[in-house]
């Protein structure tokens, strides 16, 4: 047994596993590689850009016009939370991890087919989100009022909840091969 992490104790076999997964490594993109540890890098990266993200767009719909922050001020107060750039940020980082921890937990439960089919319907619906959102504030005189830099970071939110799901259906779920003994 080796001590890990200050207290958590690994088997010997695991500990070896993860060693020579590290070490046998040898590309030059690592994150694009199939190699276990190679693929826990790629999905830490694409959390960091999703949460760098989801806060962009907290800042951006947080730069509501004038005529916008005294309209959600006096007359729509239920939607201030989009004022503060990070309360607005945590929202739509959380819908982030929603939408990811349920893909992934449908790709580990189910067959292959049903998980593209899940990640299919979920860019259906961020494609479609962001047609309607696209069509409202176009068309809506008290949304076209709230300005651009609004509408850009919503417009980010859905391309983020597209990403999230191409994400998902252009990787490869790793088979791990067990030995029958």
């Amino acid at each position: 047994m080796k001590n890990f992490l200050g207290g958590f104790e690994i088997s010997s076999s695991i500990f070896q596993a993860l060693e020579t997964d590290l070490v046998s490594c040898h590309c030059l993109a690592p994150y694009i590689c199939g190699h276990s540890s190679c693929n826990m890098k790629r999905s830490y990266i694409f959390i960091l850009c999703q949460a760098i993200l989801s806060f962009i767009a907290g800042y951006l719909v947080s730069g509501i016009s004038w005529i916008g922050s005294v309209g959600i001020r006096f007359f729509y107060g239920e939607y201030s939370v989009f004022r503060s750039w990070w309360k607005t940020g945590l929202i739509f980082l959380l819908i982030q991890c929603v939408l990811l921890i349920s893909q992934s937990l449908v790709r580990k439960k189910a067959k292959p087919s049903t998980s593209y089919i899940v990640s299919g319907i979920l860019l259906l619906v961020g494609a479609a989100g962001l047609f309607v959102t696209y069509n409202d504030f176009q068309h809506t005189l008290s949304h076209r009022l709230l300005k651009e830099k609004f509408h850009l970071g919503f417009y980010l939110f859905w391309l983020c909840w597209i990403a999230n799901c191409l994400y998902f259906l252009l990787s490869k779920k790793k088979v791990l091969k067990t030995d029958n003994v």
